[in-house]
């Protein structure tokens, strides 16, 4: 009797998590259905044009049913927006002994493969948004997101200010690239560019590029090992190092005459 309501209870649970699988896609429908039709109106009519409520009877829903999907309307430009950044910050969680450039570079690159395969929706995207004020700033807000991703990621290995500093110089470049890349209707190979963009900043930095984590603890001297610079235990207190190749001052002989003072 036990063993039957165990095995009805895992059939329950089972059904209700189908049940809710379903749910789920359906919702991702509906929300991709409102998404498209909002952008389908943008494209047409411009992003200022359009409201709300054309966007709702588009998309077959109801005012109400819009904004369960998207908090406003300029949200619904950004359709995948939220889904992409949890996806960069899952992508700068480092490997094992990856430094923290190698970790960045690694996850600029898996999104630049990632964007070109939707790069006729990112073409579009960014016709809006650079004829639309209110559409620049929610970029901005959700590049600098972006940007504090970064920061963060690099911190691994690099002070905080430095890393800072570098994330918003990355950032700044790969936007100025993209720029160019929609102009060219997303033509050109975009992780060969943004591999460049890569191989340019790895030059600047030199070795920094591959270092470590900056908090680690230095190796201890190893027995016997004097540190470069550190004073002899045969100098005497006081006296000056002799320079390379000068030769050593003899002392006095006992009972020799102080040497004349000369009078110009």
């Amino acid at each position: 009797m036990i063993e039957a309501n165990e095995g009805l209870d895992a059939r329950g649970r089972a059904q209700g998590a189908a049940q809710g699988e379903a749910v789920r896609r359906g919702s991702d429908r509906r929300r991709e259905a409102v998404a498209q039709a909002a952008l389908a109106l943008f494209r047409a009519r411009g992003f200022d044009a359009t409201t709300v409520d054309e966007i709702a009877a588009a998309a077959g829903v109801s005012r109400r049913t819009f904004f369960r999907y998207f908090p406003s309307k300029d949200a619904a430009v950004f359709p995948r927006a939220e889904e992409r950044l949890r996806a960069f910050e899952a992508l700068l969680a480092p490997a094992p002994g990856e430094a923290a450039w190698a970790t960045v570079s690694r996850a600029c690159l898996e999104v630049a493969a990632a964007f070109a395969l939707v790069r006729a929706e990112l073409v579009l995207q960014q016709g809006l948004i650079a004829a639309s004020p209110v559409l620049l700033a929610r970029e901005r807000d959700l590049d600098q997101r972006w940007e504090d991703a970064l920061a963060r990621a690099l911190a691994r290995g690099y002070p905080p200010r430095r890393a800072a500093a570098l994330a918003g110089g990355l950032l700044g470049a790969l936007r100025a690239l993209l720029r160019g890349w929609y102009a060219e209707d997303g033509r050109p190979d975009l992780v060969a560019l943004v591999r460049e963009v890569l191989d340019l900043f790895e030059g600047a930095l030199g070795a920094d590029a591959r270092p470590g984590p900056q908090d680690a603890a230095p190796e201890p001297p190893r027995a016997g090992h004097r540190p470069t610079g550190a004073p002899s235990r045969r100098s005497s207190p006081g006296r000056a190092p002799l320079r390379a190749g000068a030769p050593a001052a003899s002392p006095p002989r006992r009972g020799a005459r102080p040497p004349r003072e000369v009078r110009p």
